[in-house]
């Protein structure tokens, strides 16, 4: 990896400063540049998230957040936990946002997926081996006319339901974005 970019080796790099040496970069893939590059992301933000957080609540509420904002965001994964990342993805965005899964960036087994988030747990391997680059891309501008019926069907189900699980309800029966339903 490269350090800083959610990799342990920034600590090496912090103590070689604090012990008054010099750290120079040298140029070589990070994977977060080299998936972007390739990915085809459309618009002018893309957020790094790095890791997901190992805890359910908060890695849920992240994902929520992420998908919610509409930009690109991507996302480092390790292949004992990509699967269930992929699933996680998959409920918390738009069924047709598009999706790059890219593993193993500049070695022998690289490969590149598209998919939509629906079919996102579909595109990972049985078997995943290696690190896992995910990017997600931003959100396509839809209309976001919320009529009055739509706003009521939502109130009364975010009474019953937590906010992400009603705005995608809402979201199949009046066919507006979840995204913009969510909020």
């Amino acid at each position: 990896g490269t350090p800083a970019i959610s990799d342990p080796g920034a600590r090496l790099v912090r103590a070689a400063l604090d012990a008054g040496l010099r750290v120079v970069p040298v140029s070589g893939a990070s994977a977060l540049t080299a998936a972007a590059s390739v990915a085809g992301l459309h618009g002018d933000r893309i957020t790094f998230a790095g890791f997901l957080p190992a805890g359910a609540n908060e890695r849920q509420r992240l994902l929520r957040e992420l998908a919610a904002r509409g930009d690109a965001f991507v996302l480092f994964e390790a292949p004992h936990r990509v699967a269930a990342t992929a699933a996680e993805l998959a409920a918390a965005l738009d069924a047709g946002r598009r999706v790059v899964v890219a593993r193993e960036l500049t070695k022998m087994f690289e490969t590149l997926r598209v998919c939509r988030a629906g079919e996102l747990p579909a595109a990972i391997d049985a078997e995943p081996r290696g690190e896992y680059v995910l990017l997600i891309d931003g959100a396509e501008a839809e209309p976001t006319e919320i009529d009055a019926g739509t706003r009521r069907w939502l109130a009364a189900l975010a009474e019953e339901l937590p906010a992400s699980r009603a705005a995608a309800v809402a979201a199949r029966a009046s066919g507006l974005p979840r995204a913009a339903l969510y909020g």
